[in-house]
């Protein structure tokens, strides 16, 4: 019963700090300090979500944003690691992803991922440099491993028996 209470507390407390991450993004506009309200549009058929307005994107774009714009990259089951400024700080997961959202400068993907293969994973992220400020914890039914490296990014794995697993990238 205390591992089902402690898993849903995992639970509210990553859905949380996802909706902190994304919802406290700045605004970019240095024009005299007034902030604007994007426009914000979905796209059915390419999976991008335009929160700046504009252009609207197409699949064979930049969706997370090498150019630092607000659109953000929904992934559907099945989909590719996307491959962009982001994705790049962190190694390309083997796994097809099942769900996931990427934005400029914070992006998270769920996958079908063992636990070994979860603590797999976190020895790439180690040997990627995500060495710094660790925060690691190893139980017979959940894993979870988050550091950052030199370059100021945050590399996430979790893996739980009862929720699956995730991995997560962000900025500083």
């Amino acid at each position: 019963m205390i591992k089902k209470i402690l898993a849903i507390a995992l639970v509210i407390i990553l859905a949380l700090a996802l909706a902190l991450s994304l919802g406290g993004c700045k605004d970019k506009d240095k024009g005299g300090g007034k902030s604007k309200s994007p426009d914000v549009s979905a796209d059915a058929d390419d999976d991008t979500i335009d929160a700046g307005g504009g252009g609207g994107g197409g699949s064979g774009g930049d969706a997370a944003g090498d150019s630092g714009d607000s659109e953000g990259l929904l992934l559907s089951e099945g989909d590719d690691w996307p491959d962009n400024a982001l994705t790049k700080q962190i190694p390309k997961p083997r796994q097809k992803v099942l769900k996931g959202y990427f934005a400029a400068d914070y992006g998270y993907a769920f996958f079908d991922l063992s636990n070994d293969e979860a603590k797999a994973y976190a020895e790439e992220l180690k040997d990627a440099g995500f060495t710094e400020d660790v925060a690691e914890e190893d139980k017979a039914d959940s894993f979870y491993y988050s550091a950052w490296n030199g370059a100021g990014y945050k590399g996430e794995v979790f893996w739980s028996n009862e929720l699956g697993a995730s991995i997560t990238v962000g900025k500083r």
